[in-house]
């Protein structure tokens, strides 16, 4: 998966990993894969920003991570960062991605 991440980002593309698991889960996966989570980087569902502007703003960086999300949330990060030019794709098989997947905001 390393490999995989590396080759995207000398692509030009930027990367985030959304998911339902612990904050602590989802900074070792980070990093195991070449995502090199940081504390500024982690961001918990439950402190996401209600503004959509801000959300995108948040968002819009290579490298984020957020964790512990409802399926709802993961909705709203899949339309912030298609706002802003984003393509969303997933590769999870968890109930939020799903979801998300369900309501068509996920390729």
């Amino acid at each position: 998966m390393a490999d995989v991440i590396s080759t995207a980002r000398r692509a030009g593309l930027k990367l985030a990993m959304i998911t339902g698991d612990h904050p602590a889960t989802a900074v070792a996966i980070a990093r195991e894969i070449g995502l090199a989570a940081t504390p500024e980087t982690v961001v918990e569902g439950s402190g996401l920003p209600e503004d959509e502007q801000m959300l995108g703003a948040l968002l819009d960086r290579d490298g984020i991570v957020v964790s512990r999300v409802s399926p709802e949330q993961k909705l709203r990060v899949a339309k912030a960062l298609q706002s802003r030019g984003w393509t969303a794709a997933a590769a999870g098989t968890g109930r939020a991605t799903r979801a998300a997947r369900r309501r068509g905001r996920w390729r």
